[in-house]
């Protein structure tokens, strides 16, 4: 795939379903509020790292520090103390927005539907955890994928069917499933890799789908489907020199979808209605991925 058609493709993954109730909007709302809360304390937690590394090497540095790199010295640990002060405050906001401090409602699943999607998790805790307050399975790609691929591995595929089983069933009928790609800051360098994905944000979008051919395959209905690729720009973690493990990670959401009904949302009933994205015909069919 060349870059042109890549940066086409990753633009057209943009575009998802239209629509939603009312409380789902907010719910986005929350989502985003928490993940800009959760930015910016990566972002405070580098530049004191970065301060930290500067006064290190002043102080590694030989001989008696100068007038001028004692205020230098100074100024650098007053920058990180209002820093800390910042981080510490950015600390206190997520913990609220955590606890639903902006009044908010969150999806709130079926209970035997958590409890089918928490045991999931407790059953793969290599591969998968559940977070039940946004209704969101997080694979951790180190282990779902390998380096650079968006081959999934075959525990990723069976952990997968089985979240496809507890997707397909009745009581999950209504909800529509969210697949959200990450990556860390580490560039796509391999040539091969780069003529396929064109950089980050292309890599998790294809990793998006091929958790989305799995999922299809196992017989959840594609018009409940949805993917999108964040590449690189919402860590959950400070990324270090070779990124991050944590910020590595494919995130599917159950939502309410809007005027959902059992005839339609059920698995493999035959509604004729075309998914709002179908990347195999963008693609060159699932060998895209291998």
């Amino acid at each position: 795939m060349t870059g042109m058609s890549t940066k086409a493709f990753i633009l057209g993954l943009a575009i998802l379903t239209a629509g939603g109730c009312v409380s789902q909007g907010q719910y986005d709302a929350l989502i985003t509020k928490e993940r800009r809360a959760q930015e910016q304390l990566v972002d405070l937690q580098e530049k004191i790292a970065s301060l930290d590394a500067e006064l290190r090497a002043i102080r590694e540095s030989s001989g008696t520090p100068s007038a001028e790199m004692l205020a230098i010295m100074e100024k650098i640990k007053a920058d990180r103390d209002a820093l800390q002060l910042a981080l510490t405050q950015a600390r206190l906001d997520l913990e609220a927005i955590s606890k639903g401090g902006l009044d908010i409602p969150a999806p709130v699943l079926p209970q035997a539907l958590d409890e089918a999607l928490a045991r999931l998790a407790a059953q793969n805790p290599d591969l998968m955890e559940y977070d039940s307050r946004r209704g969101m399975v997080k694979l951790k790609s180190d282990l779902t994928f390998a380096l650079g691929s968006t081959e999934i591995s075959p525990a990723g595929v069976s952990a997968l069917q089985k979240l496809s089983d507890i997707v397909n069933r009745a009581d999950a009928a209504r909800y529509g499933v969210r697949i959200v790609g990450h990556t860390d800051n580490v560039p796509v360098t391999n040539a091969n890799n780069v003529r396929r994905f064109g950089d980050n944000w292309g890599l998790s979008a294809f990793r998006s789908i091929a958790v989305k051919e799995v999922m299809q395959k196992s017989g959840v209905n594609p018009t409940r489907l949805e993917i999108a690729g964040r590449g690189e720009f919402q860590p959950v973690v400070s990324n270090g020199p070779r990124g991050a493990a944590q910020n590595r990670r494919v995130e599917i959401f159950l939502f309410q979808m809007a005027g959902s009904s059992a005839a339609i949302a059920t698995a493999g009933e035959d509604t004729n209605i075309a998914p709002a994205i179908t990347p195999a015909k963008k693609v060159e069919g699932p060998e895209a991925f291998k």
